[in-house]
């Protein structure tokens, strides 16, 4: 069963799921991109199922060693977000459950590509298919770019309806203005009941078009400030390079060289860019 979460004050009976896909970016990408999918499925109590093993963009270098797990980065932090792997997410809520292909060779890509797989749509463990099946199969995939879209987690109302809504009618004014202030030009997607009852929610976000290229707290707002923290606190203690890794880290990609330094403890966090 799912954690419990600041924000979601009812217990929730049954599982839902997160999945996602990496980024197509550089590490720093990759890691903008995870902590949003970590904070969100901390926040609504969801199993995050994490990628196959596969050569991540610049971390790719080691003929023996291209592909790896976006997890292997960090520490462990399953005590406050449940996860699961793309492998035993398909035999636990997929296979037997949902259609499978009906073509023999691609049904055995499929089931090849679940515990490593490669960037290119004709592999025969292809990450390309198998996302495209998981965006087939979820309840729901969000399409939301981190440019074009701010998503407004609000512990009061959120549970009270599963139509969208309208900022200029939120009824709030202080509050409203808060949002427009963090949005920006972006548009507002208010969590709701329709996005929390879905079992299966996937990010197609290794698509250009619903990149969520942005730090969480730039795109993720909390109404209440105390729950907001909360997460940010999570990500800032739990989701941490672990040592081993920043080795790997520091040799293949110098982006992200200040952040080996700041999960060493030699310097303070900043953010760093390309």
């Amino acid at each position: 069963m799912e954690k419990p979460s600041s924000f979601i004050k009812r217990p929730q009976k049954t599982s839902r799921y997160l999945s996602f896909e990496p980024d197509l970016g550089g590490w720093n990408n990759i890691r903008m991109e995870f902590e949003i999918m970590v904070v969100l499925a901390a926040a609504t109590g969801r199993t995050l199922v994490l990628p196959p093993n596969n050569p991540l963009y610049l971390l790719n270098k080691e003929k023996e060693n291209k592909h790896r797990g976006i997890q292997t980065f960090f520490q462990k932090f399953d005590d406050v977000v449940n996860t699961i792997s793309t492998e035993e997410f398909f035999q636990k809520e997929i296979i037997g459950k949902k259609n499978m292909p009906t073509d023999e060779k691609n049904r055995t890509r499929l089931m090849s590509s679940l515990k490593q797989c490669f960037w290119m749509a004709k592999h025969d463990h292809s990450c390309v298919y198998l996302y495209q099946y998981l965006s087939q199969v979820a309840d729901m995939v969000p399409q939301w770019h981190g440019e074009h879209h701010c998503l407004i987690m609000d512990d009061i109302n959120w549970y009270k309806s599963a139509n969208s809504v309208d900022i200029d009618s939120y009824g709030d004014l202080t509050q409203e203005q808060q949002i427009k202030k963090f949005c920006a030009k972006r548009d507002p997607i208010f969590y709701n009941t329709e996005l929390h009852d879905v079992t299966h929610l996937h990010f197609h976000s290794h698509h250009k078009d619903t990149r969520l290229l942005v730090h969480y707290y730039a795109f993720i707002y909390f109404t209440n400030p105390k729950i907001g923290n909360y997460y940010k606190r999570l990500v800032r203690d739990r989701v941490r390079y672990s040592g081993k890794s920043a080795l790997v880290l520091f040799n293949h990609d110098s982006s992200v060289q200040y952040e080996v330094a700041v999960c060493c403890g030699f310097f303070w966090p900043l953010v760093v860019f390309r």
